[in-house]
């Protein structure tokens, strides 16, 4: 037996290059060709048929003797071009049969189409060109048969996937990483993650297709399989390699992804249901009930955030899945529960930088509390809820809660309190003057309703500030004089905007 091996001892996969390196065989190169020399090869074949493309499939390197060549001039160009369509990898042309050596017109027509293209001499018979890649063909079976027991056996070690990332490395010599969903490492060989296969695994976890797909990049070859069914990505699994996963490799591969992916559902749906456990003792807690939840949380080896504590209430776009991966290492003492399409999250004050962070790995709009006691939890979770509407209404990514924007005048900043506040007010801003008018009357409650404060600020005089402010309330039906009214009209201008005086 002739077989090319590799150099852990693993029988290498069957190709051009090592074709050319089997000394027994004495076959020798007339053109290199492009990157088809390292491509797998799936079988090899001989005929004389002037175009035997439609007997041959891509991936089968062709031998022959030249005779339909010799036969006919200026065929060699129509000849090398069927064979490139075809996907053929290479041809081997036999000298001393029919042609004493290789038409210049073949190696011409074969360098310019970049085909690999060697000589073999009379002494060599095809069927042992043959038999050497059917013999190494079979070892990489064996071989196949083998590692993908070794990758079982790994999935049942008590470290799981992280296990089968090292054996499918070590048993096809590559460089492997498990992803989840988000994109993060999960798992790693000894070698870190070249850049241009971390970026292809990412670009197809994007791409939201279940798939297993090989990009060849400067640095190698680069095979993705995604993992999970349906709409439900559990990430993927990502192998490079200097040269492509032929077919044996590749079998290997599939084996550890189905692994993989038995292993990450029972993971993800024990730590789901780890996660529904804590979220109910977390809504427990954030009801008033810390004391209970902390006492049980201690027999799990958990505890409670530490005082002062700050709730933060999120809305995400991110799937359930993709959620989940992004929370995984919320472990420690960080509560999370799920209310309906929000998140609420409990963090000690000192962990708000850790929280941040969260929020934005989730790409969350988020209210954030004050600081408070787990006695006031309830409170704290409606401040973060009001703080979450606030961030909704202003576009901002975070907001935190601040009584007098988000208690009960924060009410005035709502779109239905706004609009109906410019409704009372439109007669008088429809005026000629009714901008300044209404200015005025802003300017005065923020020097606190006093008339002298105002006149000096707007350059009138106090008479006159009076007259004009009394009017405006007249006009809208209440007394300037009376606290309650005064009240109604400064909310008015509130929820309607209104802005301050500005000197002409």
């Amino acid at each position: 037996m002739i077989a090319a091996m590799a150099t852990d001892g693993t029988p290498g996969t069957a190709t051009i290059v090592r074709l050319l390196g089997q000394r027994q065989l004495d076959v020798r190169s007339l053109v290199a060709g492009d990157a088809r020399r390292d491509a797998p090869i799936a079988w090899i074949a001989s005929s004389d048929l002037d175009d035997p493309t439609p007997f041959l499939s891509p991936g089968h390197v062709l031998l022959t003797t030249g005779r339909q060549l010799l036969e006919r001039e200026g065929s060699a160009d129509a000849y090398v071009d069927a064979l490139v369509r075809g996907g053929i990898l290479g041809l081997g042309f036999a000298t001393g049969l029919h042609a004493p050596e290789v038409p210049s017109a073949l190696v011409d027509a074969c360098a310019a189409a970049g085909l690999p293209l060697f000589e073999v001499p009379l002494a060599t018979p095809f069927l042992a060109i043959i038999h050497w890649c059917a013999d190494l063909q079979r070892d990489r079976e064996r071989w196949a048969t083998s590692a993908q027991r070794a990758v079982a056996a790994a999935a049942l070690a008590p470290t799981g996937h992280r296990a089968v990332v090292r054996r499918l490395a070590t048993e096809l010599g590559a460089g492997v990483a498990l992803l989840d969903s988000s994109g993060r490492e999960r798992a790693t060989s000894r070698t870190a993650v070249p850049p241009a296969a971390l970026a292809a695994a990412r670009e197809t976890l994007r791409s939201a297709r279940r798939t297993t797909s090989t990009v060849v990049t400067a640095e190698g070859s680069v095979t993705v399989a995604t993992l999970g069914s349906g709409d439900r990505s559990l990430g993927c699994v990502c192998i490079w390699t200097r040269e492509p996963l032929d077919t044996a490799a590749q079998s290997v591969a599939t084996v550890a992804a189905a692994w993989l992916e038995f292993s990450l559902v029972s993971a993800v749906d024990a730590t789901r249901r780890l996660n529904e456990l804590e979220g109910a003792l977390a809504a427990l807690a954030l009801e008033g009930q810390a004391d209970a939840v902390g006492a049980l949380l201690l027999k799990t080896g958990r505890r409670l955030p530490s005082e002062p504590i700050v709730v933060a209430s999120a809305e995400t776009a991110l799937a359930r899945y993709a959620m989940e991966d992004a929370l995984r290492d919320t472990a420690g003492d960080v509560l999370w529960t799920a209310d309906g399409e929000r998140l609420l999250f409990v963090v000690s004050l000192a962990e708000r930088e850790r929280l941040d962070a969260f929020l934005t790995r989730l790409d969350a709009t988020a209210g954030v509390s004050q600081p408070s006691s787990w006695r006031h939890a309830p409170v704290a979770a409606s401040e973060a809820a009001a703080a979450l509407q606030r961030a909704k209404r202003t576009g901002a990514a975070t907001a935190t809660f601040e009584r007098a924007l988000d208690g009960l005048l924060g009410m005035l900043d709502d779109r239905d309190a706004r609009d109906a506040a410019r409704a009372q007010l439109s007669p008088i801003a429809a005026e000629a003057d009714g901008a300044e008018r209404l200015a005025l009357v802003r300017t005065w409650f923020e020097q606190d309703c006093s008339w002298d404060a105002t006149a000096r600020v707007v350059g009138m005089h106090r008479h006159s500030v009076r007259s004009r402010i009394r009017a405006i309330a007249e006009q809208l039906q209440l007394d300037a004089d009376a606290f309650a009214d005064r009240a109604t009209l400064w909310a008015l201008l509130r929820a309607a905007d209104v802005p301050r005086w500005q000197r002409p």
